[in-house]
């Protein structure tokens, strides 16, 4: 179903560095009252009680749990790791309407395809990217130098939500945050996936941050063969990623802030379980089903799994 409908009330779930960073902006456009974060009763009185800042400022965010939101929101946001994405998924499907715009800021390349699937494609969900940012978080603390922008568009066969993928870009043009609306989202997908591939597995093994991949060395070039196995991949599945592109992103990672790092680091140094299975992981498999070899990744796998089994 589709109408001019405004985007009036957004709900987002998930408060690490993205949430914290798009949610301020969010907030500071339209309102407290018109954004929202979703979590569970813990997480609400505990997020309600901790000073919440992005680049020193304190967020004036609202929270709710999904049974006391008492409303469907036009848009929603999913900015929670992807191993979270099932958990948080179930706990807000009450909320989602036939109208709801759902993106997601989730790394990878199945998130999207995962929330239409469990949705029963009752909502709109438009496909996302989220690059350019080096939001370095620190328990409810964000610091960044660059907040990059949303990559948006409808996949090939979703020309039907046209008029709903309008009132997102009316949305986001009103409120002045920073997309780009892509002819080809799928491509830009992959090319995302690829950069993810390369800079945040590779940080992580090195325990560094982004200077190590961004000066000549083993641990760019590490990167770069990551990167050009899923160039490979991509190019089994009809998926073009060109030399431009993967120069495009080499030029993106080595314009973060040398001092920044990767959300797969910031695992590693909390020692929690990061999204491998979202990027080798998902690789390798993909990789194994057309054929296809994969020694890089397949290599980086085994290493971080190596680091996480020391937890």
């Amino acid at each position: 179903m589709q109408n001019s409908k405004r985007i009036e009330n957004v709900a987002i779930v998930g408060m690490g560095a993205l949430g914290i960073l798009f949610g301020q902006h969010l907030t500071q456009a339209i309102g407290s009252d018109r954004v929202t974060f979703i979590a569970d009763a813990q997480r609400v009185e505990r997020y309600k009680n901790s000073m919440i800042l992005s680049n020193d400022t304190v967020c004036q965010f609202a929270f709710s749990t999904p049974e006391a939101y008492g409303r469907k929101p036009d848009l929603l946001i999913f900015a929670v790791k992807g191993t979270a994405l099932k958990e948080a998924l179930f706990m807000v499907r009450p909320l989602i309407g036939h109208d709801t715009i759902i993106i997601s800021l989730i790394n990878g390349i199945e998130s999207e395809t995962y929330i239409e699937d469990m949705t029963d494609h009752d909502a709109v969900v438009v496909s996302c990217v989220a690059q350019g940012m080096d939001a370095l978080r620190t328990n409810t603390s964000i610091r960044y130098t660059k907040m990059g922008y949303l990559c948006i568009g409808l996949k090939k066969d979703q020309t039907h939500w046209s008029e709903a993928f309008r009132r997102l870009t009316d949305f986001f043009d009103a409120i002045r945050l920073p997309y780009r609306a892509e002819e080809d989202i799928e491509r830009r997908l992959w090319c995302k996936w690829m950069q993810n591939i390369g800079v945040n597995q590779i940080v992580m093994l090195e325990q560094s941050n982004f200077a190590c991949i961004q000066q000549p060395g083993p641990a760019r070039e590490r990167m770069i063969a990551a990167m050009r196995e899923v160039m490979q991949l991509a190019a089994l599945n009809g998926i073009v990623i060109t030399e431009d592109d993967l120069n495009e992103y080499l030029a993106i990672n080595d314009s973060l802030n040398p001092a920044g790092m990767p959300s797969m680091r910031q695992d590693g140094v909390a020692k929690r379980y990061s999204e491998v299975e979202l990027f080798s992981g998902a690789l390798v498999r993909k990789a194994a089903e057309v054929g296809m070899q994969a020694p890089v990744n397949e290599q980086i796998y085994r290493d971080v799994k190596a680091i996480e089994a020391t937890y």
